[in-house]
């Protein structure tokens, strides 16, 4: 059964620079994450049947939205830096981002399907942490992300897509797309 989750994917170029960061932040335990598989998490739904897939993609052809830029902005870790799992920068999209996650979740609502409803913090994991690194090394791999901040992508665009979980780790499949209104 294939996880889904909906995602807005950034420009190929900013996904090829974070996915060169591995060479440039050498920390140990980091495992960053796939340029291809670099994106903003709309909303989380988990494992679901083929008929709700079904369900969702007919649903999301419903979403009508304007393409908007998304600012990157802080670097953190979750849960917190004093116990890094995952290394994160935020996204700052503004009302537009935030309008666009309430139709999306306001179409999975209105479809009866279960969703990840946790407060929405919008950001791009980047890596995560097998081992916890030192304050100064977490220092260091904040200022090597700092040029990041303040970055621009469009978003013009947002997927659906299923995951599953292979011995060379997660495979993501698009399921559907649903393009920005002109």
């Amino acid at each position: 059964m294939p996880r889904l989750f909906i995602a807005a994917d950034l420009p190929d170029m900013l996904n090829r620079e974070f996915g060169g960061l591995h060479v440039h932040v050498q920390a140990k335990g980091f495992r960053w994450v796939p340029p291809a598989q670099i994106h903003l998490t709309l909303t989380f739904i988990g494992d679901s049947s083929a008929e709700t897939l079904a369900r969702i993609r007919d649903g999301l052809g419903s979403v009508r939205f304007s393409s908007f830029s998304l600012a990157l902005s802080d670097i953190g870790f979750f849960p917190s830096q004093k116990r890094p799992s995952v290394l994160w920068i935020g996204c700052d999209g503004g009302d537009a981002l935030r309008d666009l996650k309430a139709k999306i979740d306001s179409v999975l609502s209105n479809i009866g399907v279960a969703f990840d409803t946790r407060p929405f913090t919008p950001h791009i994991t980047l890596a995560r942490l097998k081992a916890r690194p030192d304050g100064m090394e977490l220092a260091k791999i904040r200022d090597s992300l700092s040029p990041f901040r303040g970055r621009i992508a469009e978003v013009g665009r947002f997927y659906l897509y299923s995951s599953i979980m292979l011995p060379q780790g997660v495979e993501h499949t698009v399921e559907t797309v649903r393009q920005a209104e002109k």
